[in-house]
């Protein structure tokens, strides 16, 4: 713009200005001027008289507001371009699907993201796969995505995979990017953690490289959760604030709640439980999910049970239950309802549940509270059986294995112990 400027050349005179705008708009969009973005996007449909190019115009304003947390326009307006590209437009028509995938993502609805994800896998066919690797590179990432929201980290994993193999063939950096680092948070869960953190850090450079300041913010949160569970608290921290810093600059409102949780979690797990269910309440009041309502409540029961008040944390959990049942299966959950039944003195039922809690938690975090958890049940159950002599061992090994490997602090071990 400025160089046109210089020039002494009005926008309107330049031919072919209606793409010229649309780069520049994407441009404004990867280095975090959103609404800048808007106002060029906006500019470019004077430019065009193309119903597919106005609707790629207006899908573009509808990511940016999705960013800022307008997902109710957002999603009006993908739906209207998604008609004007069915049947006219095939790849166009997947990478708005790919879009409205996302949305829900961001949105914590896991039942309107697969919807998308199954209308995404009916829709491609092998001359997308071969013909248009690009789009089918949108689609890969939005699947995995929503097969991350609800756990299935096995499925994620494949989608994320096959993500990561197709952009090794294209030229697209951005796209290798978001593979890398999509891959990465999927190992992350499936506990390779030396992997994830190769897989951030190399993300964090293509980030830096093509002045993608959200990716750089992403990178940034992901790096600080490894850091966190290896025992470097104060980097830990000090890497989630730059990324919260840069997401709250932006208005990116999906970075933003989703590394102020990061930022709870750490705080609750080091025993500034106060503190961390303060930044809970706060994201409460902002979700209409039922899905992170529950999560929110989960967190905020175990913050109690780690104060010993285990009536509030009890109701809290029952709450969170209800409204959305599947979270009673996550292991923060089974975490916090093996503590209070063992508070409670049913030292069956909270064995078996800390049992339950070890065998599906994928960080090292949860392994080791999950493993505290167990100690603190079996002990007090005072029983000599061999299974239960069996467990114990089993148990102090891990923690002992565990503990010497992340290099987990000793004052969040107090916590939990």
């Amino acid at each position: 713009m400025n160089l046109l400027q210089k020039a002494h050349l009005k926008i309107d005179e330049i031919s072919e200005v209606y793409d010229f705008l649309i780069e520049y708009g994407e441009i404004l969009y990867r280095t975090g001027e959103i609404d800048r973005a808007i106002e060029i996007f906006e500019k470019s449909r004077n430019f065009s008289q193309d119903e597919i190019k106005l609707a790629i115009a207006k899908r573009w304003i509808a990511d940016c507001l999705q960013i800022k947390g307008n997902f109710e326009l957002a999603e009006k307006i993908y739906l209207e371009v998604l008609q004007i590209f069915k049947n006219r437009k095939k790849s166009e028509y997947i990478k708005t699907l790919a879009l409205l995938c996302h949305l829900f993502v961001d949105k914590s609805l896991p039942e309107e993201a697969i919807k998308y994800v199954n209308e995404l896998l009916n829709s491609i066919d092998n001359e997308i796969k071969t013909e248009n690797q690009d789009i089918y590179a949108e689609a890969l990432n939005a699947i995995g995505r929503a097969y991350f929201l609800v756990q299935d980290y096995e499925k994620a994993k494949k989608f994320f995979g096959e993500l990561y193999d197709t952009t090794l063939k294209l030229s697209d950096i951005r796209k290798r990017g978001i593979a890398t680092i999509n891959y990465g948070a999927v190992h992350y869960m499936l506990g390779n953690h030396d992997t994830a953190l190769l897989l951030f850090k190399e993300y964090l450079e293509i980030a830096k490289s093509i002045m993608d300041v959200r990716g750089e913010a992403l990178a940034l949160a992901n790096i600080s959760q490894i850091l966190f569970e290896r025992g470097n608290i104060e980097k830990a921290m000090e890497n989630l604030k730059k990324s919260i810093d840069i997401f709250e600059k932006i208005g990116d409102e999906y970075g933003t709640r989703e590394t102020k949780y990061m930022l709870a979690k750490m705080k609750i797990f080091i025993g500034e439980t106060e503190e961390g269910r303060k930044i809970i309440e706060e994201l409460y009041k902002k979700t209409d999910s039922n899905y992170k309502k529950a999560e929110y409540e989960t967190l905020i029961a175990l913050s109690l049970v780690l104060e010993g008040k285990f009536a509030p944390a009890k109701e809290l959990l029952k709450q969170a239950k209800e409204k959305y049942e599947n979270v009673q299966n996550q292991t923060e959950f089974k975490i916090t309802l093996s503590r209070i039944k063992l508070n409670e003195n049913e030292f069956e039922e909270a064995e078996k549940i800390a049992e339950e809690s070890f065998e599906k938690a994928k960080t090292e975090i949860e392994k080791i509270i999950s493993c505290i958890n167990g100690i603190k049940i079996i002990k007090a159950m005072n029983l000599e059986l061999v299974i239960h002599k069996d467990k114990l061992e089993k148990y102090q090994k891990t923690l002992e294995n565990l503990s010497q490997k992340v290099g987990l602090s000793q004052e969040m071990l107090k916590v939990f112990n």
